[in-house]
């Protein structure tokens, strides 16, 4: 099959989630025979060359050097347009929007079939929470969080910005989320009970985990092996949960001083400068904040801590969680999101909402306590995550899909 692939970046080190399921669904797909066709803003290859890329069938255009938060109208329809060009020379069998967002593939499909991607479900719940100070706070400082308050995009961008917001809407108003798709791919079990009413070519896609490369890192060594090292990665950003885990920090940290905290992540020099202040006297003691890490770093301080925690408000599905339960790591995942389906409370990790400090900090407590019991549990979590959750296995459930809608006809 030949897939069309549009996205707002792509790079082969990915450092959050979205650019893990963007290069694991490019890669994967394309190892199991198909030709992978990515029409990206920008993109950014560490490991890769295009030509390294077309030789395991992945084909790379970026038809504009901009950064961007996301597939917003803009950036869509830049990919739609440049998708003209490229159609002259190659016929899709499927175009895979794996970003949530509206775009103009969805009622011009260039030809193909059109599988889209639902990420979060619009429950009162979900509502609740992206509307809650944290969210709205890290909505309106996008720019800072990326460090990019110094960026301009060019007169280009500005101009397929300006035809996105108005001319676009008016005279080619783009389709709402998952009508005229044939597949609708459901990211976790909640989101999928919640769309498969409305949709009934929605189907049930985790996220997983690139076990090849864990498998090769080794852990860091560490300093202070007598220490209990929680690992935080992600985002320094109020909606990642960073500062309730700080909070809880201190409570474990007046109970056991024998621990240390170890922050792995970026954001603005507001909330970094913010972070700094509130680990007050303990800073460069017993919280270590490290900064971004590449991902094949990440998952060699992930080997090495002995408790991984991601505070995450709502995760859909989180990959450091996903990550953690293959390096057979204690972890303590969001209570909120798609997490649950792998994390089973007591048998494979354990489910917290970071908002309740005094249950965070207890829950971590209870671990350092009773560890030889959480490193078992941690190692039931490796056996389903390894089981049920690898990228291979997530590609050959798109790859299967893909067959059996095009066989339907």
């Amino acid at each position: 099959m030949i897939i069309l692939l549009p996205v707002h970046f792509f790079t082969d080190d990915p450092k959050n989630g979205l650019q893990t399921e963007i290069w694991n669904n490019a890669k994967n797909l394309s190892l199991l025979g198909n030709k992978i066709i990515v029409v990206t803003v920008s993109s950014d290859l560490r490991y890769h060359t295009n030509i390294s890329l077309a030789k395991i069938g992945i084909i790379l255009y970026s038809c504009h050097a901009w950064k961007s938060h996301g597939f917003s109208p803009a950036e869509s329809l830049l990919c739609f347009l440049y998708t003209f060009i490229i159609r002259l020379r190659n016929k899709f069998d499927w175009i895979y929007i794996i970003d949530e967002v509206p775009t103009l593939f969805s009622k011009y499909k260039f030809g193909a079939k059109l599988a889209t991607r639902l990420i979060t479900p619009k429950s009162k719940e979900v509502r609740e929470i992206i509307l809650s100070k944290d969210w709205q706070f890290d909505r309106s400082h996008k720019n800072e969080e990326e460090s990019w308050q110094m960026a301009k995009p060019s007169v280009w961008h500005r101009l397929v910005g300006f035809a996105a917001y108005t001319i676009i809407p008016k005279f080619f108003n783009p389709l709402r989320l998952g009508e005229n798709a044939e597949l609708i791919f459901c990211l976790g079990k909640d989101n999928y009970k919640y769309f498969k009413s409305k949709f009934p070519q929605a189907k049930y896609l985790p996220n997983g985990v690139e076990n090849d490369l864990i498998e090769e890192q080794k852990p860091v060594k560490r300093e202070n092996k007598n220490r209990f090292q929680i690992l935080f990665v992600g985002r320094i950003a109020k909606r990642k949960g960073i500062f309730y885990l700080l909070q809880a920090y201190k409570k474990v940290y007046k109970l056991n001083k024998n621990t240390e905290l170890v922050i792995i992540g970026k954001g603005s020099e507001k909330l970094l400068q913010e972070l700094v202040e509130k680990c007050g006297d303990l800073l460069n003691k017993n919280i270590y904040i490290l900064g971004e890490k590449s991902h094949r770093e990440v998952i060699s301080y992930i080997k090495s801590c002995d408790l991984l925690v991601d505070p995450f408000i709502f995760a859909a599905f989180s990959n450091v969680a996903l990550e953690a339960a293959y390096c057979k790591t204690p972890l303590i995942a969001p209570l909120h999101g798609g997490t649950k389906d792998f994390i089973i409370e007591n048998q494979t990790g354990y489910l917290v909402d970071a908002r309740n400090v005094s249950i965070l900090s207890n829950k971590i407590l209870d671990i350092i306590n009773k560890y030889p019991e959480a490193k078992k549990i941690a190692g039931n979590a490796y056996k389903l995550v390894a089981d049920k959750f690898t990228w291979k296995h997530i590609a050959i459930i798109i790859n299967n899909s893909f067959n059996e809608n095009s066989n339907l006809n």
